[in-house]
């Protein structure tokens, strides 16, 4: 019985001494983030903490480390501490709890804009040459607008591999389901059309905008879509030079110059976007003008030029 009292006065002793470590351990000097490598020991690990972070390795920090990681396996990966709950910042690394990182891709960027972001993520691991010409007739338009998130060191062709799989996955059952007036039509010109509606509409005049698109291409008319001539001529309207100007430029994409559709899409679009493109709305317009407020659409030239003039006050008018 005596024994047994000892046992358990030590068992108890400890009980309290590891709670005591557990209440006093130290915090970090700084907060900051560290790389844990697959197959590093946990002691190796503990002091790679108090290294990148600062503080002196107290035995009551160790006790409390190993307490949280007793039974797991570290993953390797990326753990952050934000200066305040060295426990909770334990716990992280004991569930495997690495940083997440994440990239955005917006409705109509460009595969120039993607590639300027993508160069400023750090955490992510440069396996292809961004600049490379063909990546931009791999990707434009084909990559789903979205917030992706990363660890550290995935690969560029990885995170731009999800993107363009998203794409797929929400455009190809429109394309299959697509209306009977497209089927002349391709796949990739229904990207052009797509991308070109990103540009133009509104979220709820998509399949006007695309219906006016249709109308134009059957008429013969070229498509006067301003934002092909941006697209085509970026760095000389990035440095002023007027719309007006650049329209007298030939550029494929210049649909001020060509008839029909550019060559490729000018730039990431959402699903809505190709859902205008694959059902766009049967009418009689081939004109629109958006009047500060929504496009007002009209059937002739005549008609159009009457509503320019009723806005003409109004400088954020645009027309087509």
């Amino acid at each position: 019985m005596k024994t047994f009292v000892k046992v358990g006065s030590c068992l108890l002793g400890l009980a309290l001494l590891l709670v005591c470590c557990l209440l006093s351990i130290s915090p970090y000097d700084q907060s900051g983030c560290v790389d844990i490598q697959s197959g590093q020991s946990k002691a190796a690990v503990f002091h790679q903490l108090h290294d990148s972070l600062g503080g002196l390795p107290s035995f009551s920090n160790y006790l409390a480390f190993r307490f949280h990681t007793w039974n797991q396996v570290l993953r390797a990966g990326e753990y952050c501490f934000d200066g305040s709950h060295v426990h909770r910042f334990y716990d992280d690394i004991a569930s495997g709890k690495v940083r997440q990182h994440s990239f955005q891709i917006v409705p109509g960027e460009t595969w120039t804009q993607i590639i300027s972001k993508l160069k400023k993520q750090n955490a992510l691991s440069f396996d292809v040459d961004l600049d490379a010409r063909h990546l931009k007739t791999q990707y434009e338009g084909r990559l789903s607008p979205n917030t992706y998130a990363y660890t550290k060191g995935e690969s560029v062709s990885s995170l731009l591999n999800r993107a363009e799989s998203s794409q797929m996955d929400g455009l190809y059952p429109l394309w299959e389901s697509r209306d009977e007036s497209v089927t002349a039509y391709s796949y990739e010109q229904l990207l052009v059309v797509a991308s070109l509606i990103e540009k133009e509409s509104l979220p709820d005049d998509k399949a006007m905008i695309a219906g006016v698109i249709f109308n134009r291409i059957s008429a013969g008319m070229r498509l006067q879509i301003d934002a092909s001539v941006v697209y085509a001529f970026m760095d000389d309207y990035k440095r002023g030079i007027k719309i007006s100007q650049l329209i007298k430029r030939y550029h494929p994409a210049n649909t001020y110059k060509i008839k029909g559709l550019p060559p490729s899409p000018i730039g990431m679009f959402s699903v809505a976007s190709f859902k205008a493109a694959t059902q766009p709305e049967h009418h009689d317009a081939y004109y629109y003008v958006f009047d500060g407020h929504s496009h007002v659409f009209s059937k002739t030239f005549s008609d159009h030029k009457q509503v320019i003039k009723s806005l003409h006050n109004r400088p954020n008018s645009q027309d087509k």
